[in-house]
């Protein structure tokens, strides 16, 4: 095998303006690439495109070193991939000078969006720091690659590892940080609310929640985000359905009491057995709605910042904190049993926190329609049939 190489100073000067030379310092001794000493023969497998280089520059896009691009396609070993990652990283934070990166972002976000498909654990997560790496460094400019960032970073939320949760929540925010948190938001709900797998259905709700706990209610359109969520009622899966209940909880109490109306509209209107011509749920879930709202408290974000639910309902048999008709019907979705007409049992109230900004604190203490001395639309006809309903 032939090994090329060039002297360092010739290298350097090759290297794109504003890209900071420490890494290029790293990658050089004796000046000549360290691709070898890196990484090994063994690993390698004797391939020469690990030491090639084109005949026009040493950097793949003026930035990174070849052999640390085919790093990333090293299937042999997730410890080379994860290498990769860490070196391309290396280069993305060391850029002085963003247009640097902005000459080619498309090739850039295809880059750095590749290793989100890894099946690794700590592949996938390293992945997605290297995302939060270019957000931070061009994330004004990633709007056009919303479409291409969003999705890759949901498919890995839908995880059930709690880091690969909090490292995704985190890439998101710094998103919508960026750019406007409603354009991530209607990314998020469009490729996420619909997914295939219920946890990236789950996880699309809770970035929803997270956005409203961190944004002022002015940032984004209540009354579309309230129809993009009511389906996750209906959802086949308990968390989603539970998830759900507590966005639907977070976003009444955000509007107007002359509001209510159209969020119950909204939740009727995509009923599916009621679009499908047959007995509806209307009623059950409505019973569901009012008696989440009763319960007086919201959703908050840990200090990791992900979403922990007012309403916690254990899987399988284990036994309930909680009893009532929304807790029935995140058991059951629909098929209530007797006890549907119960007062729920109402949670400790949180100190009650404001936000200069409007926006709704974590663990608030909400108190809608009641402070008013109004009943729920529904409570009428309840009352005339003689149900409990909760104060």
């Amino acid at each position: 095998m032939v090994f090329m190489s060039r002297g360092k100073k010739e290298t350097e000067d090759m290297a794109s303006p504003g890209l900071n030379r420490s890494f290029m310092d790293d990658s050089l001794e004796n000046g000549e690439w360290r691709a070898a000493a890196a990484v090994g023969p063994e690993t390698l497998n004797g391939d020469a495109n690990y030491f090639a280089f084109s005949g026009e520059s040493e950097l793949h896009l003026g930035l990174f070193p070849h052999y640390v691009v085919n790093l990333l396609q090293d299937k042999s070993s997730w410890k080379n991939r994860v290498s990769g990652i860490d070196k391309i990283r290396s280069v993305i934070d060391g850029v002085q000078d963003s247009t640097v990166l902005e000459s080619n972002l498309a090739m850039i976000v295809e880059l750095v969006t590749g290793p989100l498909g890894d099946t690794h654990f700590k592949v996938a997560q390293t992945g997605l720091q290297l995302v939060e790496s270019l957000v931070s460094q061009v994330g004004g400019s990633l709007g056009p690659y919303l479409t291409t960032l969003v999705p890759g970073i949901l498919a890995k939320m839908g995880s059930n590892k709690y880091a690969i949760k909090q490292v995704g929540m985190r890439v998101v925010m710094l998103l919508m940080r960026h750019l406007r948190p409603e354009q991530v938001v209607r990314e998020v709900g469009s490729c996420g609310l619909r997914h295939k797998t219920s946890r990236v259905r789950e996880e699309s709700i809770n970035i929803i929640i997270a956005a409203l706990l961190t944004f002022p209610k002015t940032d984004f359109r209540l009354f579309p985000l309230v129809r993009e969520v009511s389906p996750g009622l209906y959802d086949s899966k308990q968390k989603v359905r539970q998830a759900s209940l507590e966005a639907l909880a977070l976003l009444t109490s955000m509007m107007e009491q002359g509001d209510l109306k159209h969020i119950v509209a909204a939740i009727a209107s995509v009923d599916p057995t009621k679009k499908a011509g047959l007995e509806g749920n209307e009623s059950t879930v409505m019973k569901a709605f009012q008696a989440r709202l009763s319960r007086q408290t919201l959703p908050r974000l840990n200090q990791d910042g992900l979403v922990e639910h007012a309403v916690r309902v254990a899987s399988g048999k284990a036994p309930h904190a909680f009893s009532g008709p929304d807790i029935e019907w995140i058991l059951t979705a629909g098929q209530v049993k007797a006890s549907v007409g119960v007062t729920p049992v109402a949670t400790p109230l949180s100190n009650s926190v404001s936000q200069p900004n409007g926006g709704v604190s974590s663990g608030s203490t909400f108190r809608p329609y009641r402070s008013a001395g109004r009943r729920l639309p529904w409570e009428k006809d309840a009352a005339g049939d003689g149900e409990s309903t909760a104060a």
